[in-house]
């Protein structure tokens, strides 16, 4: 019953991340795993005033909200107890920790605790961002004796979570933030996982799924036909460094064509730096930016005037992004290998690329180029 009730509330504690105004539904579980009647969550700044949005002030519905917090501004800045809480941030501290000499007989006392039948208590703080302090109380009567040891370790396990709901709260304040921002991009753009999954989608991309050219999968992004997946799987894993049965490489940025689709868009899949806010709230690995650059070819004149290409070189670059092979070029061109090498070797010279995915990056972007970049 025990393991039942803490497992029920560690996960009441993590759902409320989001938004920890959501844990005033919480403290009532919280009390009766600790051993406690009243429980009571303060987020403030040092003098534990009320100054930011994310502040508040959580109790459980058996005692008036009003009644403890008109005593609280009362008595809060003058609460002997308060410099011994904050001189011990982490520390699961009972009553007879923090009262000085004498408190026994003090107006917090006789007008506070006992007329609110709250004399017993558990208390813990730990620092949020900025001068942000969180405190967590848990409070019984008078008659029903100090907490013990078991109440001591179950408030440590507690308050442990809570912190860490706090943490991941936070991460998730700075994930919206950045995540609002992209939204602001006008493309198609959807960042995943190495293994697909997808982490976040700005309007113009939520639409290609929600219009079926695109769709979800247990939460992976998956195409309609078996070779569209397969491509895009292979340009998710070379941008994420993650090789089909092989070690670690470099991540890379890659090229994506969607065929089976009324859409028939191009994609780049671009690697996200290891360190960013939204890396540290959406979980460990690599993640991807896949980007749809639209479905309109590049065209040969376009190439030409950007890069200085010939008419063949231009041509073999458009052949190239579009997923063929040397060989199949050459087939198609009706030209030797060898002039196909000799042009793909130009082609690097003169784009400025050494690898054939750098090749195909700079077409792919090239529709965006104004042509006073010519170099």
């Amino acid at each position: 019953m025990l393991n039942d009730a803490y497992d029920n509330l560690v996960e009441r504690l993590y759902a409320g991340a989001g938004d920890p105004r959501e844990w005033t539904a919480a403290l009532p579980d919280l009390c009766a795993y600790v051993g406690g009647e009243v429980g009571q969550l303060v987020v403030a700044n040092r003098d534990r005033l009320i100054t930011s949005e994310r502040h508040f002030y959580a109790l459980t519905p058996n005692r008036d909200v009003q009644n403890i917090r008109r005593i609280i501004e009362e008595y809060g800045a003058r609460d002997p107890r308060r410099a011994v809480i904050l001189g011990n941030v982490g520390r699961v501290l009972s009553d007879d920790e923090i009262e000085p000499d004498g408190f026994e007989r003090s107006g917090i006392v006789a007008d506070y605790l006992d007329r609110l039948d709250v004399r017993r208590h558990l208390v813990c703080s730990f620092r949020l961002p900025g001068d942000s302090i969180a405190t967590l109380s848990v409070m019984r009567s008078r008659l029903a004796g100090s907490f013990e040891t078991p109440g001591r370790e179950r408030m440590t396990r507690a308050a442990r979570h809570l912190a860490r709901s706090f943490g991941i709260g936070d991460l998730l304040v700075e994930r919206a933030a950045c995540l609002g921002a992209l939204d602001l991009v006008a493309a198609p753009l959807l960042i995943v996982t190495a293994t697909g999954r997808l982490v976040f989608g700005n309007v113009t991309g939520q639409s290609l799924i929600a219009a079926g050219h695109l769709k979800l999968l247990g939460g992976r992004l998956a195409c309609v036909r078996p070779s569209d997946q397969q491509r895009l799987d292979a340009a998710i894993r070379m941008a994420t460094g993650v090789a089909a049965g092989g070690p670690v490489q470099p991540p890379q940025p890659a090229t994506w064509l969607l065929e089976a689709s009324a859409f028939s868009g191009r994609f780049v899949v671009l690697p996200l730096p290891e360190q960013h806010a939204l890396r540290a709230a959406s979980g460990p690995g690599r993640l991807a930016a896949v980007i749809a650059l639209g479905s309109a070819p590049a065209p040969v004149e376009r190439l030409r005037q950007l890069y200085g290409l010939t008419p063949s070189e231009a041509k073999l670059a458009i052949a190239l992004t579009d997923g063929e092979t040397l060989k199949s070029a050459a087939e198609r061109f009706g030209i030797s290998p060898n002039t196909v090498r000799d042009q793909l070797k130009s082609l690097f010279r003169k784009m400025n690329v050494d690898r054939q995915s750098g090749l195909v990056l700079a077409v792919r972007l090239s529709s965006s180029l104004p042509l006073s970049s010519q170099p």
